[in-house]
């Protein structure tokens, strides 16, 4: 898809017209989508994104809040940063977002976010929601991206914990650019060139065999994430 901007008035912007590299995460369209549903953001809001990565949410987030709101993304990674820092110039239609290298532990401020976004993981969830819990207010909506199983469960309870009202998981898996047969509940991902007609892997008692996968020039992969508000 060649697009200089995204000039619609939905969410979703699809990964192509981001600007990518090698290592570097992105949240990806169909989990965005899911993500900013459960976010449930309105012009004006003030949102913290979390381990920006690329910076696609920092980017979805800009656009939703509007002039009057605000979006700080953070990621410990200098490239990620610059990285989230060339797509919002690109694509974020207001200059409502800041990007900055730093470590979410390490943040300091006196402000409150109307909605915290988490989408790189750490091994500390405990903390991780400490500093949630400082930055945010009564009312604010936190949604966690979780692609372990145990990181999941670790935020849920947390969020349990915590009182958090109106907790929620949503399980999403999606797969994109491979013909499938039937439901697989896997985690897989596969390069566009690499040889995968030999490859074949077993769930339960169903085996599938790389053989019936369509070639395509677009990025093959599966994705299962967990969501939690």
């Amino acid at each position: 898809m060649d697009l200089k901007q995204w000039d619609y008035d939905v969410y979703g912007i699809p990964d192509e017209v981001f600007f990518r590299s090698e290592g570097i995460p992105m949240t990806k369209r169909e989990i965005r989508i899911l993500s900013l549903s459960n976010l449930m953001l309105r012009r004006g809001m003030s949102v913290m994104d979390i381990g920006c990565g690329s910076g696609s949410m920092t980017v979805e987030i800009s656009n939703i809040v509007g002039p009057d709101g605000s979006v700080m993304g953070i990621d410990i990674r200098e490239d990620a940063v610059d990285l989230a820092a060339k797509n919002c110039a690109a694509l974020c239609r207001y200059r409502n977002y800041t990007v900055e290298m730093a470590d979410i532990y390490d943040f300091r401020g006196d402000r409150k976010f109307d909605a915290v976004f988490v989408g790189g993981g750490t091994a500390e969830i405990g903390r991780l929601f400490d500093k949630i819990t400082e930055i945010t207010h009564d009312g604010s909506r936190v949604v966690v991206n979780a692609i372990q199983l145990h990181t999941a469960y670790q935020s849920l309870d947390e969020m349990i914990r915590r009182g958090y009202s109106d907790v929620d998981v949503v399980q999403a898996m999606i797969s994109k650019g491979m013909r499938t047969s039937g439901i697989q509940s896997l985690y897989y991902r596969v390069h566009p060139h690499e040889d995968v007609r030999r490859r074949s892997w077993s769930r339960g008692s169903r085996v599938h065999n790389r053989e019936s996968c369509k070639r395509s020039e677009t990025e093959r992969y599966y994705i299962r994430t967990w969501i939690l508000r």
